[in-house]
């Protein structure tokens, strides 16, 4: 059976069932286990996943998940083929709709609500890191 850094066999115990329930500021997936946040990486709301429980982090801890029981509403085939392995891009996972919500979300705190994105940069596309960002102030 395998051991976690500490000696501890780790077994099927560690696994647990989870619904995701929504993004956090850095775009993983976060359900609750036993009253704190579990990160989930590439999962959306409404997600189902089979997860192995890590290490703790600020304020919760992290998931790695074993496998998918069911898909969230948001969830779209990622356009990259490295999706997943090269750490470039972590929101690829969700449609259109979910990552500018998600995207607008993220805005308004750090613009003090004064900025708007009317539309995405035509030269980028929507998953790029630029936007046609607009002062009202």
């Amino acid at each position: 059976m395998p051991r976690s850094r500490g000696g501890k066999q780790r077994g099927a115990e560690d696994l647990v069932e989870l619904g995701v329930e929504r993004l956090g500021a850095r775009g993983d997936g976060i359900a609750v286990h036993g009253g704190e946040p579990i990160f989930l990486p590439f999962t959306v709301p409404g997600d189902r996943v089979r997860t192995r429980l890590g290490a703790r982090r600020r304020g919760g801890r992290e998931g790695r998940v074993v496998e998918w029981l069911d898909s969230g509403k948001g969830r779209a085939t990622p356009p990259c083929p490295h999706f997943g392995r090269c750490g470039g891009c972590a929101l690829q996972h969700l449609d259109l709709a979910s990552y500018r919500a998600f995207k607008l979300g993220v805005l308004p705190p750090l613009s003090n609500g004064s900025a708007s994105i009317p539309a995405w940069c035509s030269r980028c596309g929507p998953y790029r890191r630029c936007g046609d960002v607009r002062s009202w102030g």
